[in-house]
């Protein structure tokens, strides 16, 4: 069973997509509850996490993660 604690400190961490999330809100509403393409979203998120590291996936990969 995944800890409680484990849930809180992720739900820190992906604060840091809070910018994409607002992103996407306001994507649907002007598109009439459309959402984007799932490659746009995914761009996003990749944004969010080269804006942490510039490296990320080079240290994701490293990590064998």
């Amino acid at each position: 069973m995944i800890s409680r604690k484990q849930y809180d400190m992720g739900l820190e961490v992906e604060k840091e997509h809070e910018e994409t999330y607002k992103w996407l809100s306001n994507y649907v509403k002007k598109n009439k509850g459309k959402l984007p393409e799932s490659y746009e979203f995914y761009l996003h998120i990749a944004h969010d996490h080269l804006k942490e590291n510039e490296k990320y996936y080079d240290v994701l990969k490293k990590a064998n993660l």
